[in-house]
């Protein structure tokens, strides 16, 4: 059970976004029905999990990368190139 959601933002030094992701912080007691690899937190503070979008911005603004995660807390595969120069072309693997 999702006690409540927070949205992390971090800013580069120009102004720019540079991190943004969303929390949602779990209730111990149904800390099984959510991803093992997912779950954060230590034992004093409240556990969370990521979910929605997970994205990191070069300084210019252009995206470097992304993650989608689930509302369990797992990593969503995408078809979406997963890295960005600065420039914002993708880069191939």
């Amino acid at each position: 059970m999702i006690l409540r959601t927070e949205i992390i933002e971090e800013f580069h030094k120009n102004g720019q976004m540079f991190f943004t992701e969303t929390r949602a912080f779990i209730a111990p007691l149904f800390i099984a029905q959510y991803s093992p690899y997912g779950i954060r937190g230590s034992q004093t503070d409240t556990p969370w999990i990521r979910i929605g979008k997970q994205i990191k911005f070069h300084d210019n603004g252009q995206k470097a990368w992304e993650l989608v995660y689930s509302e369990k807390g797992d990593v969503i595969k995408s078809n979406e190139p997963s890295n960005w120069y600065p420039d914002g072309t993708p880069i191939r693997w």
